[in-house]
């Protein structure tokens, strides 16, 4: 073999290493993505379920009576006010957001968490209320039909005072 021939083959050696470390380098990077990821999602998840367990820890006594409706501007309103809005948040921020990463989060536990409070009757009485002013802003109309989907019907119950 002359030079130029070990040239060459070097030159094919360094870049058949190159191409073999640029993969390996792409894989580590593609893992640490997915690990990210999923630790943003988890994060995302504990965020949302801390804000949750404070709440609840203030909800007013009356809140899982069936019969109690609680009065707009009082404190037990503005406390399960801050339920819905958190559940809005949760919403907001999983489909709507970061819809690319937390879509899956909605999906398996915050859709199925929203869904099992509007039997309640005075959450639902509240955050029909809240939708009936607008409460959601530009999602307003959005966040509702997703209740109603949920609930299988209106929110509003005969006996809801407008």
């Amino acid at each position: 073999m002359n030079l130029k021939e070990w040239i060459e083959l070097f030159s094919v050696a360094v870049s058949v290493a190159s191409l073999a470390v640029s993969i390996l380098a792409f894989r580590r990077a593609r893992a640490a993505e997915r690990r990210s990821l999923a630790d943003a999602r988890t994060q995302a998840f504990l965020t949302f379920r801390d804000r949750f367990n404070a709440i609840k820890r203030d909800m007013p006594p009356g809140w899982s009576d069936r019969e109690w409706l609680p009065q707009p501007d009082t404190a037990e309103w503005r406390q399960i006010e801050a339920y819905w809005q958190n559940a809005f948040d949760e919403w907001f921020v999983c489909t709507r957001l970061n819809k690319e990463y937390l879509q899956e989060v909605w999906q398996l536990f915050f859709k199925l968490a929203v869904k099992s409070a509007l039997p309640n009757r005075p959450l639902r009485y509240v955050v029909w209320r809240m939708c009936e002013v607008g409460e959601f802003g530009q999602h307003n109309r959005d966040y509702n039909a997703v209740l109603e989907e949920f609930w299988g019907k209106r929110l509003k119950d005969p006996d809801f005072k407008a």
